[in-house]
């Protein structure tokens, strides 16, 4: 009788293992093998089920993830035109309302003239963020987050997710006309496009 420490128990192992024969080597591996491998305590079992549970739920949190970022939620709503745009100043911005009415939004014009549109409604609480013309950001009064105002993504604070965008429309005469939303998505899928 041989004792396999490493499941702690007794055994009762082929006399002729010992032998350099290929056939007893063989026979002396698997009979190691079936050992170790037929019983398990209910440690290891435990211990096995919740690294494999662990490991499906993180699996379909990327997958999740991949698919947000697969699959632009993009929304249509009526055009609407931004009084006053044409006649903004590089550097500037305008509140305007959309998609309903009650819905605060900013156009923004960066310093190339180039324009920008987001909602307004801060990703953590909701409160509503304010240009910082200053600084070149949009920021939250409430918890000091701040949004790039080029992408609307967070620069820093508690917000967990960028700024949802106003798709805009140049049309003739310098009009620009709000034509949809896209919805921001986590900063964990838009990490990778954050300067480093």
């Amino acid at each position: 009788m041989k004792i396999d420490s490493n499941a702690g128990i007794a055994r009762n192992a082929p006399a002729d293992l010992a032998t350099e024969d290929p056939e007893n080597i063989a026979a002396a591996l698997q009979f190691l093998w079936d050992a170790k491998h037929t019983t398990i305590s209910r440690r290891k079992f435990c211990n096995g089920v919740l690294l494999t549970s662990a490991g499906v739920m993180l699996a379909a949190s990327t997958v999740k993830a991949k698919a947000t970022y697969q699959y632009d939620s993009m929304m249509a709503y009526p055009p609407f035109r931004i009084e006053g745009a044409e006649k903004m100043m590089p550097g500037s911005a305008i509140y305007f309302s959309y998609p309903m009415r009650y819905d605060s939004a900013i156009l923004l014009r960066d310093a190339c003239g180039e324009y920008r549109a987001f909602n307004r409604m801060c990703s953590h609480v909701g409160c509503s963020v304010e240009f910082d013309p200053r600084r070149s950001c949009l920021e939250c009064p409430c918890h000091k987050g701040a949004y790039d105002m080029q992408t609307g993504l967070v620069l820093y604070g508690p917000p967990p997710r960028p700024l949802d965008q106003i798709i805009l429309q140049m049309r003739a005469g310098g009009q620009v006309w709000a034509v949809g939303k896209s919805v921001g998505r986590s900063n964990e899928v838009l990490a990778h496009l954050r300067p480093k």
